[in-house]
């Protein structure tokens, strides 16, 4: 509907950063079972930010609808039509709480690789290296690309690839932006392998993606 509408699709967006409930995280959050997702990071002068939803948190409905898992949360935030106000019910320090948060539209900066293209990259969330982000990160100026943000548990790029690694070329094409990551990842075939250069913990190196 969106595409029709804006000549675009436009994603619903809540600016968190998610994981699964594992056996020892329902344990460490003195949880009575591993229902929902825990929050690892907010993304600051986001939705969830601005509506009070804390790094910690266990949201366990979003829009009256259980949590069941990441992917589920996900899909269902990005079905959200921006603007819109919903209600996301969380677990905070063993109390229940409602909070009411407005949708906003997902960044263009920020690219869910998991609503997109069913290849090697399915799962791969991906942002625009900045200035500002590689001085967090501790990422040297020379170094260019594209900053992973999450990557799917189910993910044929989980293990190889981790959070906070930079893409820096893909199939030997130097990646600069979102743009040039979208445009090479669109063209890649299922049954293509991959060579990555990405760069992790202070050096760069090369990783491969076998065919799905």
């Amino acid at each position: 509907e969106s595409l029709i509408k804006s000549g675009k699709v436009i994603r619903g967006w809540l600016g968190v950063s998610i994981q699964p409930l594992t056996a020892d995280l329902v344990k460490q959050f003195n949880l009575s079972d591993d229902n929902g997702v825990l929050v690892g990071d907010v993304v600051e002068d986001s939705p969830a930010e601005k509506a009070g939803i804390q790094r910690g948190d266990v949201i366990t409905e979003f829009k009256g609808v259980q949590v069941k898992d990441v992917r589920q949360l996900r899909n269902v935030v990005a079905e959200v039509a921006p603007y819109n106000e919903v209600s996301v019910r969380l677990i905070r320090d063993g109390e229940i709480k409602t909070l009411k948060v407005k949708i906003a539209e997902m960044p263009s900066e920020i690219h869910a690789q998991s609503q997109l293209i069913d290849t090697q990259f399915r799962g791969v969330s991906v942002q625009s290296l900045t200035p500002q982000l590689k001085e967090t990160l501790n990422i040297p100026k020379r170094v260019t690309g594209v900053v992973i943000t999450d990557i799917d548990d189910e993910s044929p790029a989980e293990g190889a690839l981790l959070k906070n690694d930079v893409i820096m070329e893909i199939n030997r094409k130097r990646i600069n932006s979102v743009t040039d990551y979208e445009e090479v990842v669109s063209g890649i075939r299922q049954d293509e392998n991959i060579l990555l250069l990405i760069f992790r913990k202070g050096s760069t190196m090369y990783v491969t993606l076998s065919a799905k």
